[in-house]
């Protein structure tokens, strides 16, 4: 369906969308005429969900975690070396 190239922008950008949308943002969105104050924690809900879609299935929690963190870790601003 996408090539690795393709999931790592999407993951990306949905990482950095997670971490730097606004108010003003969710209500571009039409959130939070529906959500009111939780918009922004569903939202946050499912744009994780999103991301976890994209890292893959694993057959256990611990690895999933372990993918997300590395997939976080790949497209940081602040990479630690």
């Amino acid at each position: 369906m996408f090539t690795d190239l393709e999931k790592n922008i999407i993951i990306m950008a949905l990482m950095y969308l997670k971490n730097d949308y606004t108010p003003e943002d969710l209500e571009e969105f039409g959130l939070v005429a529906v959500g009111g104050r939780h918009a922004g924690l569903r939202f946050e809900d499912k744009i994780q969900m999103l991301i976890e879609d994209f890292v893959g299935p694993t057959w256990d929690e611990a690895a999933t975690l372990d993918a997300i963190k590395l997939q976080t870790t790949n497209h940081s601003r602040n990479k630690e070396n």
